[in-house]
């Protein structure tokens, strides 16, 4: 099987365009040139294969340029949050031994300070742009961008003066995500080509279209790439099948909807936050809806009402299009299982995708029978090859046997009578909000170093129109709006945005249970 880079290389030829970003269209040709010219620009710099190269991602072209450019060489990328505080990124680096990070210019005086013994690149962000933004970015960020040197940009690298050997490992290491691993845990996945090839040579069987039928469609990428799903499907998936990525900064319902109706997207990928936000707007409504496809729905659980309003949207425009919910893990790759138009069934994730096999067990390892509630355990051709530098964890939660490698999710459902499987609810506590994994456990540590927190309790408010995470702390502090505030500081400088509680209440003594655990139930019943 090829690598990444040679999956998409593959496509230099095709006439059609790669990537579109913010009205601006870019062409295979264009596209994989900008790759190449990259991927001899970093070797010039002294990127080597194996090198772990740390890439702040945003969902601009230069960042895919990157990606792919570093998959050339044979680099592997560490992929993170493009809005990641600068002391988290500097401790996710040195937790991979990276050296060598590249992030937006805009992003330069929040991280030179941080970075320690730790040297940059710079995308160069303005060049995305179209005519109009490129000329106000300086503008608007001049005072983000002074005392940038010129030279730390990529396109202005020179270019190698040697020719270097194109890896073609698509076993080895090359892609760091990270995640809450089947623990609830953070934890560095390490995946190889092989494991984001697989799926994405059999996107046109999940669409139910031929390959020939997916070239020239348009894929939504609003899912950054450190997203596992938003690598796969989002940029990788349309990229070898000829497809268009849109690429988008962040979700914006008003350009979605623009973009629907010039018929400039074919496949939306969704939260349900996102699909909420849709169904708000008027103008999401039509004819034009008849331009949509598919639309896949993963990450947070929904409500079946959201399914059914939104498919009733499409039917009353005569669109094919149905909302289809997926399932699918880090660990995995990207999705694993998903609802098709021709075979869905609300309620369910669907069934698993060509090379995945599933099944449920209790805790004693038994396999249960159909319509039984237990462990999902999934076997597929996309697993992790590891949890980097944790043996004992990647033994525990991956299961050989008769030559499968089954994973433990971590996660609880059943498969009914059909084979569809019900995804029920995650075994270690973990929360998602708008796709991004929250950890409690990241939250705590970080509140019980304040000398006046005693103990504390992180809650998910579950709210269709706001889920928001809850802190609550136990202290006997008569300055308790000072402590929450402290708290909270501290909390925005180590966490990415979405990990940050939206309140932060103090308490004298937390509920607990009979046996002494705090009680969870309790704080949500009294403060919801």
């Amino acid at each position: 099987m090829p690598t990444l880079y040679q999956a998409i290389e593959v496509n230099h030829c095709f006439k059609g365009t790669a990537l579109s970003f913010e009205g601006k269209k870019i062409s295979y040709s264009t596209f994989i040139d900008n790759v190449d010219i990259f991927a001899s620009k970093l070797y010039a710099y002294g990127v080597r294969k194996n090198q772990v190269v740390t890439l702040v991602s945003p969902n601009v072209p230069e960042t895919i340029y990157t990606f792919y450019a570093l998959n050339k060489i044979g680099a592997i990328v560490l992929v993170v949050h493009p809005l990641i505080p600068p002391m988290v990124l500097n401790e996710a680096m040195e937790s991979v031994e990276s050296k060598l990070v590249i992030f937006p210019d805009i992003k330069y005086l929040d991280y030179k300070n941080s970075l320690k013994d730790k040297d940059y690149l710079l995308l160069n962000i303005k060049s995305d742009l179209n005519l109009l933004k490129s000329a106000l970015y300086p503008l608007i960020y001049k005072s983000k961008l002074k005392n940038i040197s010129k030279d730390k940009y990529i396109y202005r690298l020179p270019l190698s003066r040697e020719s270097f050997e194109i890896n073609k490992d698509d076993y080895k290491p090359s892609v760091y995500l990270r995640s809450g691993g089947t623990t609830g845990n953070s934890k560095t996945v390490v995946l190889n080509d092989k494991a984001f090839n697989n799926i994405a040579f059999q996107c046109h069987k999940i669409l139910g279209f031929s390959q020939k039928e997916v070239e020239g469609k348009k894929m939504m990428a609003v899912l950054p790439i450190f997203h596992g799903f938003g690598l796969a499907m989002g940029v990788h998936s349309p990229l070898v099948n000829r497809a268009t990525s849109a690429l988008m900064i962040s979700f914006n319902a008003k350009k979605i909807v623009k973009k629907i109706n010039k018929n400039e997207l074919s496949f939306l990928l969704l939260i349900p936050y996102m699909a909420r936000k849709l169904l708000e707007r008027k103008d999401f409504k039509g004819t034009k809806l008849k331009n949509l496809t598919h639309a896949f729905m993963g990450g947070d659980k929904a409500d079946l009402k959201l399914f059914s309003e939104f498919n009733e949207r499409m039917e009353k425009a005569n669109s094919k299009c149905r909302l289809l919910e997926g399932y699918g893990m880090t660990e995995t790759a990207s999705v694993n299982f998903v609802n098709k138009l021709d075979s869905y069934k609300i309620g369910t994730v669907g069934k698993p995708i060509e090379g995945v096999k599933a099944r449920i067990v209790d805790d004693e390892g038994k396999v249960l029978e159909c319509g039984f509630e237990g462990n999902i355990e999934i076997s597929t051709n996309t697993m992790m090859l590891e949890y980097l530098n944790d043996s004992e964890l990647t033994k525990e939660v991956i299961e050989i046997e008769n030559n499968d490698s089954w994973l433990k999710t971590g996660d609880i459902g059943k498969i009914d009578k059909d084979g569809y499987l019900i995804f029920i609810r995650r075994k270690k506590e973990m929360f998602k909000i708008a796709g991004i994994n929250v950890f409690p456990s990241d939250i705590n540590r970080i509140a019980l170093t304040f000398e006046d927190v005693k103990d504390c309790a992180t809650v998910f408010v579950s709210n269709d129109k706001h889920p928001y995470v809850a802190l609550f702390l136990e202290s006997e502090t008569k300055n308790k709006v000072e402590l929450a505030q402290l708290v909270k500081k501290e909390l925005c400088s180590e966490l990415i945005k979405y990990s940050v509680p939206e309140k932060i209440i103090v308490l004298d003594k937390l509920p607990r249970t009979n046996v002494g655990k705090v009680d969870k139930n309790a704080l949500l019943n009294l403060y919801n």
